[in-house]
This record gives C-alpha cells, structure tokens and sequence, in this order.
C-alpha cells in the first residue's frame, strides 16, 4: 500500500515538474486540453458533470492538469478516468485524483489534481485523436458563476516530450443569462399608424459577458424599425463597440456590440440595446430574438436562453353587463337598470333600449358611464305588459363595440279595490246603528218601570 501511495505522489511530481525541463516540443499547435461542455448549469442541491477532454492530440501517453473553482458556489464529488488514453480498455492504465475542496496544507482550497499515464505499455500504445480523459462531478451549493479554470496542465509522449497544447476553461453558471424583451407584451389599441414605440433588449444573470451578436424580427407590414441604440450594460466593463444594420425589408435587426480590450466581462442584469420603430398598421406579430451569440472574456460561447415579446395593437375586445332589479313591478313603481362595460372606462355612451315581447326595440335612454365603468338608470314603467331590456355601446378607436345580454321585465297592473269595502262598510255602519237603536229603546223602558 505504501508503495502504491509513493508510486502515485512519484506519478504526480513528475508529471507536474517535467514540463519544465526543456526538451523538444511536439508540433500540434491545434491540440487542445478542454472542459465540456463550455458551460454548465444546475440548480443549488443538484449534481452535474464535465468532462475533460482532449482534442487533436497526436502521442498522448501521460498528463496532469489542476482545475479549480469558486468554493462557495462548487464542491467536486468525485473524478473518473474516462477511456480515450486506454484505448477504451486495451491498455492498462494509472490514474490518480486528489480534490481539495477544503484547505489542502499550504491553505489552498477549491482545486484538484488529476494525472494518469499509460502503464508499462509500449510506445505504439500512444493515443492520437480526440476524446475523454476523465469526468468530474460537482455539487450545486449556492446559485451564481465562476470559471472552472485549467491550470498547470501537461501532456507528454512516451519519451515525456512536452505536447504543444491550448487549455480552454469552462464555466458554471446558474440561472442561465437570459435574454428578453421589455415591456414583454405591449398591449396598446391607441398605437395606430404613425405613433412610435421604443423597446428594451434586456439581460438577465449574466456572467463575465464581454461581448454578443444578435438578430431581432419583427412584422414588416405593422412596424418599421426606425433606430438602433447601444444600452448601458456593457459599458460598464469599458469601451465597447456597437454596430447595428437594420434591414426594414425583411423585418431583421442585427447588431453587434462588444468590449475592447483584454478586460473581464460584464456580470448582472441590463439593457444592451434598444429599438424604435414606427407603427404602420393594426395587428399582432411578435418581436423575437434569434440567432443570439454571447461570448466571454475568453472568447467562449455562453449558454443562454431567449425569450419573445409581442405587439398588439387591435381594438380591446369589450363586454357590457345589465340587471334590472327587481324585475317585477306593478304601474307606477320604479326598476333599476344597471351595469358596466370592461375594461372600464368613465364617459362611455350607453344606449338602453326596450321592447315589448317579441316587439320592436326602441331606445329608453342613454346614460354615460361613471369612472369604474358602471352605468345605471331608474324607469317607471307606465304600461303593463312583459318587456325585454338590453344595453349596448358603439365601441370607438380603442375598443370594439359591445351589446348585453337580454334581461326581463314584468310589469302588472295595480290592485282594483271594487264595490266589497263600500258593502261591508255599510252593513258595518247598519249594524253599528241598530245595535245603538235597540240599546236606546231598552233604556227607555227600563226607565218607566
């Protein structure tokens, strides 16, 4: 065992101290050593893998390389060897991992160490290709960005000359950057021809952001774009460059905007860009991103998503409501007729009309429309009868012309009294007076006894 623990401390010493040994180098100016993929994502709790990969290598026998890490955002779990340097399990091979997530001894935290080499084989077992040397997996701790940053990376022949190579970090970022439309949705029936809107191209949670190209369409029979205009966002990493061409014909808006200079990328959220355009007719189309490209500060494509907005600018669609309450009543009393148009507005005209059952409708009145929208009238039938009641509006440049529905109405006659009280009125009176006359007659024979 002890000697297995040397033998991979041996491995590591010499791989990480002979590249600095001078000694022919490989001409493969196009090999690289890289994390895919470029970017990666997940959310707090979760788990996710890269790979470290090789490409256009020619005589790979052995290598190491560091990779590091914002601790508070990443944890490694684990690391495992991946079989492009064994030819996929031809070859025996020898690959030891050390992860630091917490301090290692000189106070260094959030790295690994990974070497492995081909062991005991021949020189013919040298890999030439592309492919995987290990996978390593993380764990989500908090949402954010940092680079998973390769450094102190080597790759050796069989003789341990050096291979000419280019690392190439990745990233973690969670959420992903996004790229949106603000205002979302823009909802306007007064935008008619003629009138001008602006809107903002927005990004959301970017990260080391330095510089993006993107396409933007649009309806050409409802707008036209009249400007481009470079936002604040990347400005505020140092000089940029902004170009825009707008070709109305198609309905495509294209622009580039980027930092000059070797300085980091932007992070956070704000406005690369706005548009003006000018209305031409009525109509719905959406505003879209496509084709987007966001690079950083290494000139890596980041991984982003996009979302669309939309225009509309037709008439609003309006409802009216009625009720008449109560909906029975005799000649001479009074019924309430209300309701309200949406969306609400105050000073709309609203016609009530009525009709005798299967009649013809005539107009009652018209009322206006108070500052919540509502309507209301007060009628005093004088005819009796079954009526139908409804209530429209004419619509105007806004808003679509509305009608209620159909409420009802009875209206019954007043009680008739008749000849019945005057009868038992007077036989009441009758009966009042001869009960007086016997009770008179009575007392007077009373008296004469």
């Amino acid at each position: 065992m002890r000697g297995k623990i040397f033998l991979s401390l041996s491995l590591i010493f010499m791989l990480i101290t002979i590249v600095n040994i001078p000694r022919e180098i490989k001409a493969s100016p196009t090999t690289k050593l890289h994390v895919n993929p470029p970017t990666s994502t997940a959310t707090p709790g979760d788990y996710f893998s890269v790979d470290i990969n090789v490409a256009d290598v020619v005589d790979l026998y052995s290598y190491t390389f560091c990779l590091k890490w914002e601790g508070s955002l990443l944890n490694v779990t684990t690391v495992t060897e991946d079989g492009f340097l064994s030819a996929e399990g031809v070859y025996e091979t020898f690959v030891t991992s050390t992860i630091w997530n917490e301090p290692d001894p000189a106070g260094v935290s959030n790295y690994v160490i990974v070497s492995g080499s081909l062991l005991a084989a021949p020189a013919t077992a040298a890999q030439s290709g592309s492919g995987t040397l290990v996978t390593i997996t993380f764990l989500v701790e908090h949402e954010g960005g940092c680079a998973l940053q390769l450094y102190n990376t080597a790759l050796l022949d069989f003789f341990m000359n050096p291979i000419s190579h280019t690392p190439e970090d990745g990233w973690f970022v969670y959420p992903l950057p996004k790229l949106s439309v603000h205002p979302e949705s823009i909802i306007d029936p007064t935008l008619v021809a003629g009138t001008n809107f602006t809107i903002a191209l927005n990004i959301t949670d970017a990260f080391d952001l330095y510089g993006l190209e993107f396409y933007f369409g649009y309806n050409t029979t409802m707008l036209s774009a009249i400007s481009v205009t470079e936002g604040p966002f990347l400005k505020k990493g140092g000089t940029t460059l902004f170009s825009e061409t707008i070709i109305d014909s198609i309905g495509v808006v294209q622009s580039n905007c980027n930092l000059i200079g070797d300085v980091s990328g932007v992070n956070g959220t704000g406005t690369v860009a706005t548009i003006k355009f000018v209305v031409e007719a009525r109509g719905s189309c959406f505003l879209d991103f496509y084709n987007a490209t966001l690079v950083d500060s290494n000139l890596v494509e980041i991984d982003h998503e996009t979302f669309y907005g939309t225009f509309i600018n037709t008439k609003t669609i309006s409802t009216i409501s009625i009720s008449v309450v109560p909906a029975t009543v005799t000649v001479g009393d009074s019924t309430e007729i209300s309701g309200s148009i949406t969306p609400k507005r105050s000073g709309l005209d609203v016609t009530i009309q009525h009709r005798p059952a299967d009649g013809t409708w005539t107009t009652l009145t018209t009322v206006a429309t108070d500052e919540n929208g509502e309507y209301s009238y007060d009628w005093t039938p004088t005819t009796v009868g079954a009526y139908e009641v409804k209530a429209s509006w004419p619509g105007d440049e806004n808003a679509k012309a509305a009608e209620s529905i159909v409420q009802t109405l009875e209206v019954q006659a007043a009680p008739v009294l008749g000849i019945l009280p005057y009868v038992v009125g007077g036989i009441v009176i009758v009966v009042i007076v001869v009960a007086i006359a016997l009770y008179l007659r009575t007392r007077r024979k009373t008296e004469k006894v």
